[in-house]
């Protein structure tokens, strides 16, 4: 159904590119235009990764509509190379105007992006610091792309794979060789199997806004291959149409087959996400290595007053936060000072004020603007009954979080506890 679909559209878009010279400034196809332009800018707003949307046009119009060889003239002149090639180039440049607009309204975004909307305490560091580390590291995840989508055997809300730092890794090695045949064979067989050559540039250019060329903080998630995906099931739906016309039965059972792995795949993973500790506990297993899993989870026990199991959590995300800074990474969630302050809170909770004081102020030391720990400090100095240093812990922290009216209507009580004092 799904290769019918896209064969359709083919096919319309073909016609259509092929005749644009001639109706491109139709009432019909001028509305159409302004209305395609309308829904690309608002897909950019709400996911980035629309801007891959000119360069998945381009190689469409390259492979799928090619210069109308029915024309009389062409028929005429074709056995002139040298015509014939000029036509080929003017055909498919007049084919190109349509990616103007879109091209217009993707740098229009991405200037707003960069200078308008740029958030000022955004950092862009490369994984490993390097981005030759970055580079390898990322080979890695576009080849675990492809694994999850053949085999999704064991999945995980946050994969958080250690940095690669040489290119002699045997993991590293096998990635850039199949990403070299994969990203090498469209320009080979395009001519030969346009689908499988489409499909293979739609799933990697889709994949381009979150490979970090530009610097983002997350190295690989299932989220990222949604619109990447279309490519994968684009091939599948081709290998079974191969399949069914070679034999129906064997169609039947390896079609069947396929729906029933993914299927069982998909009532399984649902199951993790009956609730915050269940998801949490899951993504514990599968990516024990990330200190920001074990400061979740620890902060969802402290949700829920698990406050052994919460201070077991919180101590290991310091322990493996602190490994991946040994390791060259970088602390980029503000793990170290969120687990710290937590780690205050079960502390105070326990009973033991006096060490929770002592997780709070090591937490405000990595991050003074960090407002929670200012507020927490600010509580359990007010249960030992320093109101003035309580005060002052509430005004910091509400210089950084202002609307924060817990903290607002715990101040006034300070102050009036002051004043009567003070009497």
């Amino acid at each position: 159904m799904f290769l019918k679909i896209f064969e359709s559209q083919k096919n319309i878009s073909t016609q259509n590119y092929c005749h644009f010279s001639k109706q491109s400034f139709s009432k019909k196809n001028v509305i159409l235009f302004i209305i395609s332009i309308f829904f690309l800018s608002i897909s950019l707003f709400s996911k980035e990764m629309a801007i891959t949307f000119p360069a998945v046009c381009y190689f469409f119009i390259l492979i799928f509509a090619p210069y109308d060889k029915e024309n009389s003239l062409i028929k005429k002149l074709k056995k002139d190379k040298t015509i014939t090639f000029y036509l080929k180039v003017h055909s498919f440049y007049c084919k190109q105007k349509l990616l103007v607009g879109y091209i217009i309204v993707v740098t229009i975004y991405l200037l707003i992006r960069f200078f308008f909307l740029k958030n000022p305490f955004q950092q862009f560091i490369f994984h490993g610091n390097s981005i030759y580390v970055n580079f390898l590291t990322m080979c890695k995840s576009l080849v675990g792309y492809l694994k999850i989508l053949i085999l999704p055997l064991r999945l995980c809300a946050d994969y958080s794979p250690p940095v690669s730092k040489s290119i002699f890794e045997i993991s590293v090695i096998i990635s850039l060789l199949l990403l070299l045949f994969l990203i090498s064979l469209p320009f080979f067989i395009f001519k030969k199997n346009k689908i499988i050559s489409f499909s293979i540039i739609w799933f990697f250019i889709t994949l381009l806004p979150v490979s970090n060329i530009v610097p983002i903080s997350i190295i690989m998630a299932e989220r990222y291959i949604y619109i990447s995906s279309l490519g994968f099931f684009l091939f599948l739906a081709y290998i079974f149409q191969l399949i069914l016309k070679r034999s129906k039965s064997i169609f039947m059972f390896s079609f069947l087959l396929m729906l029933l792995f993914y299927y069982s795949k998909s009532i399984t993973r649902i199951n993790v996400w009956r609730s915050e500790i269940v998801f949490w506990e899951d993504t514990s297993l599968c990516s024990s290595r990330a200190g920001k899993v074990w400061a979740n989870l620890g902060y969802v026990y402290l949700k829920n007053n698990m406050l052994s199991k919460s201070k077991e959590a919180l101590l290991k995300s310091l322990e493996t936060i602190n490994n991946q800074i040994i390791n060259g990474e970088i602390d980029r969630y503000g793990v170290t000072y969120r687990s710290l302050s937590n780690l205050g809170i079960v502390y105070s909770l326990e009973g033991n004020i006096d060490k929770g004081i002592l997780y709070f102020k090591k937490a405000i030391k990595i991050n003074p603007t960090y407002a929670k720990a200012h507020f927490n400090l600010a509580v359990s100095l007010e249960k030992k009954g320093s109101f003035k240093e309580a005060r002052k812990e509430y005004l910091i922290g509400l210089k950084y979080d202002p609307n924060n009216l817990t903290a607002r209507e715990n101040l006034k009580r300070i102050n009036l506890i002051l004043r009567q004092l003070e009497k």
